[in-house]
């Protein structure tokens, strides 16, 4: 019951947090950590958890779920892979406003 109320906190907090650190920064942030192998890792499953979960809802009979074959591919557990997919805009969070990936783009440049 308490899923939606859950979902509209996260989703204002998320809203109120874009103001924080400016759109070019996040965006460095995110190619930053598409050049780091664990991050890119964890980064690719948030987009492809993301695209799964705001996707249309289709019949699947006797057909592996799509987050199923996401955790398979990833080899994790299906847990493992909501956890990290929920966990990553708060480590994209984490480093824009660390600036850590800014500043090396910067240098980069």
């Amino acid at each position: 019951m308490d899923f939606i109320p859950r979902l509209v906190e996260r989703l204002d907090l998320f809203r109120r947090s874009l103001g924080v650190v400016p759109w070019a920064e996040l965006v460095a942030t995110v190619q930053g950590m598409e050049r780091d192998d664990e991050l890119k890792r964890d980064l690719g499953l948030y987009f492809q958890h993301a695209a799964m979960t705001g996707a249309p809802k289709i019949s699947r009979m006797g057909c592996e779920s799509p987050l199923r074959r996401l955790a398979a591919r990833y080899g994790m557990s299906v847990s493992t892979v909501i956890r990290r997919a929920q966990n990553t805009p708060r480590v994209i969070a984490h480093y824009a406003l660390t600036g850590v990936f800014v500043r090396t783009v910067e240098h980069d440049l």
